[in-house]
């Protein structure tokens, strides 16, 4: 008896109907090819798991909005995702950077009224603790300091999302650090996660 036919669709092919919009066949490359990404986020990445994942999937992202319909085989693939994982992980390092310097403008608003448990607990559990300060806010609220402090937009980018001038933008968060600040003064327990013992 004969073997079976081989399922697996020639590179060139499979580029093709990908840029085609041919859903298996970007089911096909996600199959064949995610583990190879995923093992060189993971040598990237120092091994951690979570991050690894989430540049691997940023790596994908890149590969739809960027993808190459001249590479000839699995070796010519395998290069091109290595470099958008190299990339990825260059960018999600910085990202993390800018992040933790947001957050570090964060504990500023509070150090005069709560300067050691709020430092020590951001330096500890930067995002748990900053989410969980803006969630004495209102939504529309927190997320206007999120966009602002976390995910570090600039005014003017602000301003644009929200229809207004800069100078406003400036105005409102002044308003919304204040607001900030008088929920924690007149909290006699803030709803914060756990404080790490200092070691």
């Amino acid at each position: 008896m004969e073997p079976a036919a081989s399922t697996v669709t020639e590179i060139p092919e499979l580029l093709r109907e990908m840029s085609g919009g041919r859903e298996s066949a970007w089911t096909e490359f996600h199959t064949r090819f995610f583990p190879f990404a995923f093992r060189s986020s993971l040598s990237l990445n120092a091994g951690n798991e979570t991050t690894a994942a989430d540049v691997t999937q940023e790596a994908f992202h890149r590969a739809v909005r960027h993808l190459k319909t001249n590479l000839p085989d699995e070796d010519a693939v395998r290069r091109w995702l290595h470099c958008l994982v190299r990339t990825a992980s260059i960018d999600y390092a910085r990202g993390q950077t800018r992040r933790g310097e947001m957050l570090e403008r964060l504990v500023v608003w509070l150090e005069h009224e709560r300067p050691d448990p709020v430092a020590l607990a951001l330096q500890e559990d930067r995002m748990e603790w900053a989410n969980a300060l803006l969630g004495m806010l209102p939504e529309t609220d927190a997320e206007f300091l999120r966009s602002f402090y976390l995910e570090g937009r600039s005014h003017a980018e602000l301003a644009g999302q929200c229809g207004i001038s800069a100078k406003a933008v400036e105005s409102k968060l002044a308003r919304l650090r204040k607001k900030l600040r008088q929920h924690v003064a007149e909290s006699e327990t803030l709803n914060l996660p756990a404080i790490h013992e200092a070691k």
